[in-house]
């Protein structure tokens, strides 16, 4: 029996294949490296405005069945599709702030506690009057 696992690693951004790597973690797998995947995709492709889908695909399961875990808002991507609200994707994230203005949504400590939107440069203050 190995010590290792492969996975398969993928993410679609608006039906592009942004993301296609294959790693190898040890059988006791830390989902930390995924978590920490998961939240640089989210926040660099601004999946909270984009259709998104993330696969992680299982590639010593011989399972059909059991081999993919798939999620996202781009439902055309996935064999069966389970609905998920936004609302649960967003309590698994951390902290995060929406601007006023654009509605694009910020994971950024700083913007969180500055009120400040990168995207169109502007303080939620200014913004409130």
């Amino acid at each position: 029996m190995s010590d290792t696992v492969r996975i398969r690693r993928r993410a679609w951004i608006n039906g592009a294949l942004i993301c296609d790597e294959v790693i190898e973690e040890p059988t006791t797998i830390d989902t930390e490296p995924i978590k920490d995947w998961l939240h640089e995709i989210f926040t660099r492709f601004d999946c909270a405005n984009n259709l998104h889908v993330f696969e992680v695909e299982f590639l010593d399961e011989p399972n059909e069945d059991e081999r993919f875990f798939r999620f996202g808002t781009d439902t055309t991507r996935m064999a069966r599709p389970c609905p998920l609200e936004v609302a649960q994707v967003l309590q698994a994230l951390p902290p995060s702030i929406q601007c006023p203005r654009c509605r694009k949504i910020s994971f950024n400590p700083r913007d969180v506690v500055e009120r400040y939107c990168g995207f169109c440069n502007n303080w939620h203050e200014a913004l409130d009057q």
